[in-house]
């Protein structure tokens, strides 16, 4: 701005193109701070209603596939075959799978894989967002929700993020009592889980199975398949633990692997 006003740089198409995207910019920032403040002052408005969080996902991925091909990313969507309602703000919930996609989206290099995906975990649905790499540093995962904390620029695809994303993320999570978490993503660069409690008027829609089974291979193999089937599998791999886990849970069902540590398979099946 002071370059053109001094007329070092002439006001063309190009010196308003920049301008106009500077513009944008601090205008995302002056609204992001202002949801954080309402966030902070209990202010922040929510409409509950029953989420259809397939229909949400869906439609949000199908938003990104154009920008995902332009950045030359593989955008991948793995869902639950039945998923319950989560209680909510449909349009804050939106928002949150944006900030989380546009966080992806700007980190992944040319070339890798962004996954959205959905299950049900115990009395929550589980939405991860995770991309493959660069991947961010151990010491910077626990301030990935602060405000205006950005990662190395290794990680960094664009300069115009505020750094505010993830917090917001946090915020409307919270609002929903709901937890986040960011971890290393197997693809290679950041996973990101959030956990939002089913809606109650739902009832029990989705029938809870236990796996007991040591063999992490199996058990995952398991938990994918009645994922699919429209199941909500929880895996224990010690026999000891499984005894208190029924009584409080009570699952429809329970598929025991029969030589277990601590206790055999068999004596599991007598105590419960």
């Amino acid at each position: 701005l002071e370059s053109l006003e001094d007329g070092l740089r002439p006001l063309d198409g190009v010196a308003l193109q920049s301008l106009s995207a500077e513009v944008k910019r601090l205008r995302l920032l002056v609204d992001d701070l202002h949801q954080l403040a309402q966030s902070d002052s209990g202010a922040l408005t929510f409409e509950r209603t029953a989420v259809d969080v397939t229909a949400l996902l869906k439609e949000t991925v199908d938003r990104f596939r154009k920008r995902s091909s332009a950045f030359e990313l593989s955008l991948e969507l793995r869902m639950q075959a039945v998923l319950p309602p989560v209680l909510g703000d449909v349009d804050r919930l939106r928002q949150l799978i944006d900030n989380l996609m546009e966080n992806s989206l700007r980190y992944t290099n040319p070339g890798g894989t962004v996954r959205v995906s959905a299950a049900v975990a115990d009395d929550h649905v589980r939405i991860t967002v995770e991309d493959s790499v660069p991947g961010v540093p151990d010491e910077a995962l626990p301030q990935l929700f602060d405000r205006l904390f950005r990662v190395d620029p290794s990680r960094n695809r664009e300069t115009g993020a505020s750094g505010l994303g993830l917090a917001i993320c946090e915020s409307i999570v919270k609002a929903h009592g709901g937890t986040i978490r960011a971890a290393h993503s197997e693809l290679g660069g950041l996973i990101v889980d959030v956990d939002l409690p089913i809606d109650p008027s739902a009832g029990q829609i989705v029938e809870r199975v236990l796996i007991v089974e040591d063999e992490p291979k199996i058990s995952a193999a398991l938990r994918e398949y009645l994922e699919n089937a429209g199941y909500a599998p929880h895996i224990l791999d010690d026999g000891l633990a499984v005894v208190d886990w029924v009584k409080e849970q009570k699952p429809s069902l329970i598929l025991l692997d029969l030589m277990l540590p601590g206790m055999s398979g068999f004596e599991v099946a007598r105590r419960t």
